[in-house]
């Protein structure tokens, strides 16, 4: 469960750096794929953050 964890962070990590969220100089706007990606790393990462808690 570690490995996928730490999987899990290095992409949620490379895809908040390919989006460029601190660029305040691009649109807020993004393209729907883009933000479900983000939104599906975002609830698996919670998910895992629960079951490290809870085991």
């Amino acid at each position: 469960m570690r490995e996928v964890c730490e999987e899990l962070a290095s992409r949620l990590e490379e895809t908040v750096l390919g989006l460029q969220l601190d660029n305040r100089e691009l649109t807020m706007d993004r393209a729907y794929a883009e933000e479900e990606h983000l939104a599906r790393i975002l609830i698996a990462a919670a998910w895992y953050q629960v079951n490290y808690r809870n085991s």
